[in-house]
Parts: structure tokens; C-alpha cells; sequence
């Protein structure tokens, strides 16, 4: 016999609000992605990034207004229906994410330098950061574009925010 438990529960995290960054970038430039969805902490957003034709590397680039202690990193997929039959396949597998105080010197989040995320609709992951906690003024992470049957190239985020 087997008792269903539901969900598992998220921990109440102090969530670093999008007031606190100074700036978001991504390189490539895609002015048809609106990377504010990223910090706001909200899955129904998403920050999706403009088809293409070939596979990109999308690095994106936080800065917040003056350097703070963390103690991880939440990483939110956009929460999809089984309305939209595109999401699955702009959902990223993996993601790289690194920090810095100077913007100089760069260290990994957590002790992998990739890190796997889940990929349903809403799933969130958290990556603590290796030491328990760290003084950082710079995040840079990076995702990779997905495919879908159509041979489009993109991918989509709900949410990439930093926790006390």
C-alpha cells in the first residue's frame, strides 16, 4: 500500500528582493526577453529568449547594489500547463552558476561546476552555496538552448534568486 504525501515543501527562505540589484544583463543581447522575470521571484513569469536557428549559450549577468552575504541560490522553471505543448522542450536540464565579490575572481556555487535542475513546470531547485554562506556582489549563470521537434532553438526560466 502506498500513501500519497503530496508535494514536498520548499523551506521559508529570505529571498533577496529585485530592489537589491543594481543591474541584469545577458549576453547575448535579446531585447525580446524580459530578464526582470528572473528576480522576481513569480514561476507564472518566465524569461524566455528569442528563437533561433542554431544553439546558444546565454550567459547572464547579476549585479547587486553593494556586496551582501548569501546562503544559496533558488532556480524556478516556468510553471507550464499541459495547455502550452512547447514549454517542455525550452525547459533547461542544467545550469552553471558562479559568484564574486570584485567581478574578478570567480568561484562555483556549489561544489560542481553544472548543476542539474528538475524539469517539470514550477520545480525548484536550490543550490546552497558549498560553504554555507558567501559575501558576493556579482552572479553570473549560464544556460544552454533546447530544441524542440521543429528544430527551434530557445529556452525559458521562471526564476533565478538569491536567499539569506
Amino acid at each position: 500500500y502506498m500513501k500519497d504525501m503530496g508535494f514536498s515543501q520548499l523551506p521559508d527562505l529570505d529571498i533577496i528582493s529585485a530592489d537589491a540589484f543594481e543591474r541584469i544583463s545577458c549576453t547575448p543581447i535579446d531585447s525580446y526577453a524580459d530578464l526582470d522575470f528572473l528576480l522576481d521571484d513569480d514561476p507564472n513569469k518566465k524569461w524566455l529568449a528569442s528563437s533561433s536557428v542554431e544553439p546558444r549559450t546565454h550567459e547572464i549577468q547579476m549585479v547587486l547594489t553593494e556586496p551582501m552575504e548569501i546562503s544559496g541560490v533558488k532556480v524556478s522553471q516556468y510553471l507550464f500547463d499541459n495547455w502550452d505543448k512547447q514549454a517542455p522542450y525550452r525547459v533547461p536540464s542544467r545550469i552553471t552558476m558562479q559568484t564574486s565579490v570584485d567581478g574578478a575572481n570567480w568561484k562555483n556555487v556549489t561544489y560542481l561546476e553544472a548543476n542539474t535542475l528538475g524539469y517539470g513546470g514550477g520545480e525548484v531547485t536550490l543550490l546552497p552555496i558549498a560553504e554555507g554562506h558567501r559575501l558576493v556582489q556579482y552572479i553570473k549563470f549560464s544556460v544552454r538552448d533546447m530544441v524542440d521537434p521543429g528544430k527551434v532553438w530557445t529556452v525559458s526560466l521562471g526564476d533565478v534568486v538569491l536567499y539569506k
